[in-house]
């Protein structure tokens, strides 16, 4: 027997999921959240790099530092996998690695921590290149708010496509920055 409401509930939540996170990360405000990478209404800039292809444990420790004292109890770094691989390979003045994963973190699928602090990865940040935004750090849970409204509501269509049936669904949420100083961005060089 297959579950076609189970199906269907887990297959929408899986689209708008993702829809939702790109709107949270790069939404232009038009028609869907206005995004943390926003160029208007998004996070601020904290620091900018010097080069336009790499980043530097003193750029990486700029970041930190731009983001006032009391928002850096909870914060955590915001970035994509190909940053966080470049990330990995920084090491301190003695050669060690400043990516914080331990034997046990590791085997637990654990992503780690950067300079003591969780480092969240979504693939809707950007890569490092001239002028991009690739990683954020902050108290998100203060930064960015998330307003949903009256959750999903699903409409069954057995006319339009006869003989199918069309399920429609939807889901409204809005989201955008709430305090600006909660949230910094790395931004880098242009050239």
């Amino acid at each position: 027997v297959f579950n076609l409401d189970s199906y269907i509930a887990t297959e929408f939540a899986r689209r708008t999921g993702t829809k939702e996170e790109e709107a949270f990360v790069i939404g232009d405000g038009t028609g869907k959240p206005t995004g943390i990478l926003a160029a208007t209404g998004g996070a601020q800039i904290g620091v900018t790099a010097a080069s336009a292809t790499a980043i530097t444990l003193d750029e990486v420790l700029d970041l930190f530092y731009s983001l006032k004292s009391p928002y850096r109890g909870r914060a955590a770094f915001l970035m994509n996998d190909a940053t966080l691989g470049s990330i990995r390979k920084l090491k301190d003045g003695q050669g060690n690695y400043l990516w914080g994963m331990t034997k046990d973190s590791f085997m637990a699928g654990a992503v780690g921590t950067l300079l003591g602090y969780n480092v969240v990865t979504d693939d809707f940040m950007a890569d490092i290149g001239a002028n991009a935004y690739p990683i954020a750090f902050g108290d998100f849970k203060q930064a960015y708010y998330v307003i949903e409204r009256k959750g999903i509501a699903v409409l069954r269509d057995p006319a339009t496509a006869f003989p199918h049936v069309r399920f429609l669904a939807r889901r409204r949420v809005g989201g955008g920055i709430a305090k600006f100083e909660a949230v910094k961005l790395f931004k880098i060089a242009t050239s």
